[in-house]
């Protein structure tokens, strides 16, 4: 979300299937063209059921016709016609809708809670044995969700909504949670791969990850009831989860995920922050208002924490690490899924600040994470199918090194990627860490400020680099997506997006040149100047970039920060 930011798709039954599952998503221009107050949070996916009328107060979205989605520079395009490969830097007086699309985002729409609970139950008359054997599990956590939702109703006693939870708790059946786990891993697991699909167990997993995973998987439901059902307790499991010891705030000390007294529990540990951090996912881009405000505000600075403690910004496979049974898989594959989970920590924070304009919370200068592995090695079940497929990963570039790479002189590129396989996962984190780099060095640099409400053309010197940075992503993309059959694309998942990124970066670069190309800022000659050529003469009036700029510049400032209009921020520098 973001989605991760991830990162989401249109439930499978819903789409047109002459498109891939994973591009139903809204398209940009809504993001830079929609009126300022409004919200695409209820736009994606297409959906054919209309918002309630009555709405909620607490919710940011009115009900209104979908956009019709448009398809990425994946679909029928695949293969040819990628308008932009040669493509010409547009002109600023062209419409930015005019060639935009593909842009997306995680949300899953919003729907009515229907008043008559008892018609939401799964499809399928025969329990299956995992369903089965979830029933203990499931009565587990409606005891411990009904325990939550009474201290929440003491502590909010004017809440009218936390009476009515009772019934919609009782609802969690094992059938449900087998149902729901499955949708999950049918159809959001390709947007945000830090599972271990193989391994997952939904009766041994800790609770707060089979919760998320349930809370997410229900958002692809095709039945509209079912999925304002499960909304309907994103607040009390995000209670829950983050009541839980390790996650909460303790006054006094206490229990930290990070602290076990062997692999095996740390490991389990881990897992629960890996349910906190999907409870992020799922409230931050399906939650109500309050429950998008308190995932980007509070949630997601506890698991940056943690992260930390975990020391995931420096996580990596060793060197010399080897393989040779199917313990030191099981450790690797540990190790790879935080590898994973780090990356797509990175790719929210940077998602956060391209639709809320939130300040990053990890600073790249405590990085010195791994690539991810690449997908097929990843779904490996066993150290004896790596064997029997001969599939022996290696350890992989370092995030921030591939990234400085991109700053290579174009007849230089691929000698310094030639031992490194780029795929489109990779080129999706490297685009965010762009973005990122681009914004603050543009647009968050304080000595780019001529007053409170403008910004100074930036010096020439500086967009050159980004443009080559630019330019090389774009050729690596076009190779990493030349790798990938047409045939698997369906199956693929919000890296497909980075495309989309890379315009939106591209688009806040042009601007920002154009209008420092079209600026007249010549340096103020005083009377006093000397005219033979001294230091003094070459020397400007003051230090930084004010000098002779005051009648030029951007003059969208001040931003604003942590905006509950997604692309608001975006829209007053674009649309201009």
């Amino acid at each position: 979300m973001l989605t991760c930011l991830g990162l989401a798709s249109c439930p499978h039954d819903r789409q047109d299937p002459s498109r891939p599952k994973s591009r139903d998503a809204i398209p940009i221009h809504h993001l830079l063209n929609a009126p300022e107050d409004d919200d695409f949070i209820g736009h994606f996916p297409i959906r054919d059921t209309a918002q309630d009328p009555t709405g909620d107060d607490d919710d940011a979205v009115i009900a209104e016709a979908e956009d019709s989605s448009e398809a990425s520079h994946w679909s029928d395009d695949y293969d040819a016609n990628d308008v932009f490969i040669g493509a010409e830097m547009l002109e600023l007086g062209v419409a930015f809708d005019n060639f935009l699309g593909g842009f997306e985002t995680m949300t899953f729409g919003n729907f009515p809670l229907h008043h008559d609970l008892s018609e939401i139950i799964s499809e399928g008359g025969v329990s299956s044995p995992m369903d089965m054997a979830l029933e203990p599990r499931a009565f587990e956590i409606r005891q411990l969700l009904m325990g939550t939702a009474s201290s929440l109703a003491m502590a909010y006693p004017d809440n009218p909504r936390l009476g009515h939870l009772g019934g919609a708790i009782q609802l969690l059946t094992h059938i449900e949670l087998d149902y729901c786990v499955n949708l999950y891993f049918n159809n959001y697991h390709r947007h945000c791969p830090i599972l271990h699909r193989p391994s997952f167990q939904p009766t041994i997993v800790p609770i707060p990850l089979l919760l998320t995973t349930a809370a997410l998987g229900a958002m692809y439901s095709p039945d509209p009831t079912k999925v304002a059902w499960m909304k309907s307790l994103f607040d009390v499991m995000e209670a829950y989860i983050f009541g839980l010891p390790g996650l909460r705030d303790d006054f006094m000390g206490g229990f930290s995920l990070t602290e076990a007294p062997d692999e095996e529990t740390l490991n389990y540990q881990f897992q629960i922050f890996q349910g906190a951090y999907l409870m992020v996912v799922t409230q931050f881009f399906s939650g109500n208002l309050a429950g998008r405000r308190r995932a980007r505000r509070q949630r997601f600075c506890t698991i940056t924490s943690i992260a930390r403690a975990f020391r995931l910004p420096t996580a990596q496979h060793g060197s010399m690490t080897v393989i040779h049974d199917e313990a030191s898989f099981q450790r690797w594959m540990q190790n790879e899924s935080r590898i994973r989970t780090m990356n797509i920590i990175l790719a929210l924070d940077s998602a956060m600040g391209i639709f809320n304009n939130v300040p990053p919370r990890i600073n790249y200068c405590e990085l010195d994470l791994q690539l991810p592995c690449h997908p097929e090695y990843f779904d490996l079940s066993s150290y004896a199918e790596m064997l029997q497929r001969s599939l022996f990963p290696w350890p992989r570039m370092k995030l921030i090194d591939a990234f400085q790479r991109l700053f290579t002189p174009s007849d230089e590129l691929m000698p310094v990627y030639e031992h490194e396989v780029l795929c489109c996962w990779d080129m999706l984190y490297l685009i965010h860490v762009l973005f990122t780099h681009c914004w603050q060095h543009l647009l968050g640099n304080p000595l780019n400020r001529v007053s409170p409400s403008r910004l100074a053309c930036a010096p020439p010197s500086i967009f050159e680099p980004m443009k080559m940075a630019l330019a090389n992503w774009k050729l690596l993309w076009d190779e990493a997506r030349a790798r990938v059959a047409r045939s698997a694309v369906p199956e693929m998942g919000f890296e497909t997006s980075a495309d989309s990124y890379w315009t939106l970066t591209r688009l806040i670069v042009q601007r920002s040149e154009a209008t420092t190309e079209n600026a007249s800022c010549p340096r103020p000659e005083t009377a006093n100047s000397p005219s033979n050529g001294t230091e003094s003469s070459a020397r400007p009036a003051t230090n930084g970039f004010k000098s002779g700029l005051s009648s030029v510049g951007l003059d969208f400032m001040p931003l604003p920060a942590d905006c509950d209009s997604q692309g608001s921020h975006l829209r007053k520098i674009l649309r201009r």
